[in-house]
C-alpha cells in the first residue's frame, strides 16, 4: 500500500507543508486508538451498495493502521439491513461502546437515524453518501450535497437533450428534492416531464421505464441504487429505448455495470472524478491522493466506486480531525474548518456548510467499452 500525502497550504506566509493523509504516530508520539462505529446496509435489498461502501471503509482503516504500525483505527460495525428499526438498535449498541465517531450509512433513510443519534450523543458523524446538507452541529457529509450536485447533473442531461423523465428512489423524491430538481433543471434549460418514484430494491423496472418512455423525453434519468439502476438501464434498452440515459453516482459501482451489461454503453453520469481517475486532470487538488488510492484499491478489490471512495474519506477525515487527541469536541471543531484531499474529492468544510465536497471534484462522464470516461 502506498502512503500518499496531503499537500495543504498553511496560513503562515506562503509556506506549503505536507501533512500526512494516512498518518503514522500522532505528534505526541503516544499511540492513540480511535474507535469508529460504522453502520452500513450489508444485508437486505441495498446490500450490494452497502457492502462496497464497507470495503472502502475497511481499506482506508487498514491503510492508516499499516502506516501507524499499530491499530490506530478500530472499526465497530453494525448491519442496518436497510431498515430503520434495525438501524436504531445498531446505533444504540454502538453508542454504548463509547465510539469516538460514527460513520453511516449507505442509504438516506438509515443515515438520517445515525445523524440524529450522533447529534443527541455529542459524537461526530461522517455521512459517506449523496444527500442534504446537514443542519446538525455534530454531523458532516463526506459525499456531495444534493443541492450542489443537482446543477451538474442537469447540465449533464442538457448535453443530450432539453426534456427529461426521471426515475428516482422514493426516499430521494420528497418535496425538498423536487424543489432542488426543478431549480437546477430550469438553470440548465431542461424541462422535467415527470418524476416517477420506486422503492429501494426494485429490480423489475420495465413498467416504470415504459411509462416514462411514453412521454417522449429526450433523456431518461435513472436515480436509484445498485443493482436497480443497472436493471433500469437494461430494461429501458430491452423496451426499445435507444436515446440518452443519465444516472447518478450510485451507478459508479461494479454492480451497475454487471447488471446493465452492454446496455450501459453510452450512459452518462455526473459523478466524482475518482471513477475516471486515469483520465483526471493533474490540476485537481486531490489528484495525487486520488490516483494513488485508486491504483492501490483496484489492485486488491477491482474497480473503484463512488461510495467506496466516500467511505474511505469518512475514515480519513475523522482520523485527521482527531490528530493527536481523543476529545470529540475538539474533533468537531476541526471538522468545521477542515480541508481534506481525499480519494473521492476535495472536501472543504465550513461552520455554515457541513457538506464540503467541492464542485471541481465531480465531472460529466460516460461508459465507453465498459469503463467510465470523461465526456469529451
Amino acid at each position: 500500500m502506498k502512503t500518499f500525502t496531503r499537500r495543504g497550504i498553511l496560513a503562515v506566509g506562503a509556506a506549503i507543508a505536507a501533512a500526512p493523509l494516512v498518518r503514522g504516530l500522532p505528534a505526541s508520539g503516544a499511540p492513540i486508538t480511535l474507535r469508529f462505529g460504522v453502520l452500513v446496509d450489508s444485508s437486505g435489498s441495498t446490500s450490494v451498495h452497502g457492502q462496497r461502501q464497507l470495503l472502502g471503509i475497511r481499506y482506508q482503516a487498514d491503510a492508516i493502521n499499516k502506516a501507524a504500525g499499530y491499530t490506530r483505527v478500530e472499526l465497530l460495525v453494525e448491519d442496518t439491513g436497510g431498515d430503520e428499526a434495525q438501524t436504531r438498535e445498531g446505533v444504540a449498541r454502538l453508542l454504548e461502546q463509547k465510539p469516538n465517531a460514527l460513520i453511516g450509512t449507505s442509504t438516506p433513510w438509515t443515515g438520517r437515524i445515525v445523524a440524529e443519534a450522533g447529534q443527541a450523543a455529542g459524537v461526530p458523524v461522517a455521512i459517506p453518501s449523496l444527500g442534504p446538507i446537514p443542519t446538525q452541529s455534530w454531523v458532516f457529509r463526506v459525499g456531495p450535497a444534493y443541492r450542489r450536485f443537482a446543477p451538474g447533473y442537469f447540465r449533464t442531461v442538457a448535453q443530450q437533450g432539453r426534456t427529461v423523465a426521471l426515475l428516482k428512489l422514493d426516499a430521494l423524491d420528497g418535496p425538498a428534492d423536487r424543489e432542488i430538481d426543478a431549480a437546477a433543471a430550469a438553470e440548465a434549460g431542461v424541462d422535467i416531464l415527470q418524476t416517477l418514484a420506486v422503492p429501494a430494491g426494485t429490480t423489475e423496472l420495465t413498467g416504470p421505464v415504459r411509462e416514462l418512455m411514453a412521454l417522449g423525453p429526450d433523456v431518461l434519468g435513472i436515480s436509484v441504487l445498485p443493482p436497480s439502476n443497472g436493471s433500469g438501464v437494461r430494461d429501458a434498452r430491452a423496451a426499445g429505448w435507444n436515446g440518452p440515459i443519465c444516472v447518478t453516482p450510485s451507478a459508479g459501482h461494479p454492480g451497475f455495470l454487471a447488471t446493465a451489461g452492454t446496455a450501459a454503453e453510452g450512459v452518462r453520469m455526473y459523478g466524482p472524478w475518482l471513477l475516471a481517475w486515469r483520465d483526471a486532470p493533474v490540476t485537481l487538488p486531490n489528484y495525487v491522493n486520488m490516483t494513488s488510492w485508486a491504483e492501490d484499491f483496484e489492485a486488491v478489490n477491482g474497480a473503484v466506486g463512488s461510495y467506496a471512495g466516500f467511505g474511505a474519506d469518512a475514515v480519513g477525515i475523522l482520523d485527521q480531525a482527531y490528530q493527536d487527541g481523543q476529545d470529540p469536541a475538539v474533533a468537531r471543531e476541526r471538522l468545521e474548518t477542515i480541508e481534506y484531499l481525499g480519494a473521492s474529492g476535495t472536501i472543504r468544510m465550513a461552520p455554515e456548510n457541513h457538506a464540503g465536497v467541492t464542485d471541481e471534484s465531480c465531472t460529466s462522464m460516460e461508459v465507453r467499452e465498459g469503463v467510465w470516461k470523461p465526456v469529451e
